[in-house]
């Protein structure tokens, strides 16, 4: 799938196959566009929003914007893979810097890291083994 970012730039967008298999079945109801009305004209921008906000109020969701979205997904990739330049490209961001205030680091992730670090056996990571800090070492 392709979209204009930013500077109207076409860009590809990667996607999961549920969601591409979700996509294709949306096909044909307009020649450039997936999301439409009923009538077949594009949903516009403010449209999506609107329609977005009413699902949320609908739902009992207070506080959340379409945009969110993307902060979540940035988030969950990066919980997933520990991969910030991973998250930069599908978010397509430029600098780093940009990625990095997406996606959001818990408390609870530094706690399981360091947990994992902990229980590490030195002989799977030199580095613990000749660490002087690390007691056991």
């Amino acid at each position: 799938m392709m979209i204009f970012g930013k500077g109207d730039k076409l860009a590809p967008i990667p996607m999961s196959a549920a969601v591409r298999e979700l996509l294709w079945s949306l096909q044909g109801a307009h020649k450039t566009r997936v999301f439409v009305r009923a009538s077949g004209d594009p949903i516009s921008i403010s449209g999506l929003d609107t329609a977005f906000g009413r699902a949320m109020t609908k739902a009992g969701i207070e506080d959340f914007r379409f945009h969110d979205l993307r902060h979540t997904t940035a988030t969950r990739l990066l919980r997933q893979e520990g991969n910030l330049r991973m998250v930069q490209k599908l978010l397509r961001h430029s600098d780093i810097a940009t990625t990095a205030r997406y996606a959001h680091v818990l408390d609870a992730d530094l706690r399981n890291a360091l947990d994992r670090m902990a229980t590490q056996n030195p002989e799977e990571n030199p580095e613990l083994a000749t660490n002087p800090l690390i007691k056991n070492a």
